[in-house]
Formats: structure tokens, C-alpha cells, sequence
């Protein structure tokens, strides 16, 4: 295995990007989107997303599998003083079956 060689395809069961549109996040609160994906068996599984770079620092995003058997979200969180409208924006997501 060559440096460099290993790609999303060859460590997850589903990669790609997904298109959300958080709303308006008040200072300290959180809201979550459903991916658009479904994993088969989400028990069995991790799911990473990363932001573009063009995300604000302060709003902090994670994967969650849920809600509901075999569906993926991601969470958002403002942890900033302010409200915060990200707008819609591209992530990238990688689930990897265990």
C-alpha cells in the first residue's frame, strides 16, 4: 500500500457531500439536520462530517447516527454569544461500518 494511496471509497461504506442549510443558531444552542443518507445498519457504524473551510469556527459540528434505526444528522452548535445563520453549505461525510 503505497503513502498517500488510501481514498474515502476504500475506508467507508458511504462517502460523498451533502447539502444542508442550518437556520439562524441562538448563542449557545445547537440544531440538527438529517444527511440525506441512510446507513443500513447504523448501530454498526461511525460517521464523520467535515465543513468547508469557509465555516464559521465558533459553530461546532458532529455526526450522530439517529434519529431512528439506519439514518445519519449532524449537529451544529453555536457556541459563540451571538446568533449565528451559517447558511447553506457543502459537507463532506464518511460512514465506516465496524
Amino acid at each position: 500500500m503505497a503513502d498517500g494511496s488510501l481514498r474515502a471509497r476504500d475506508l467507508g461504506r458511504d462517502h460523498g457531500h451533502a447539502q444542508l442549510d442550518f437556520g439562524p443558531i441562538a448563542p449557545g444552542g445547537c440544531q440538527t439536520l438529517p444527511l440525506g443518507l441512510s446507513a443500513a445498519d447504523a448501530a454498526d457504524a461511525i460517521a464523520l462530517v467535515t465543513p468547508p473551510a469557509n465555516w464559521p469556527a465558533a459553530i461546532q459540528v458532529t455526526a450522530l447516527l439517529g434519529p431512528g434505526a439506519g439514518s445519519i444528522s449532524v449537529l451544529a452548535c453555536n457556541l459563540t454569544g451571538t446568533p449565528a445563520d451559517p447558511g447553506p453549505v457543502s459537507f463532506r461525510y464518511l460512514v465506516i461500518e465496524l
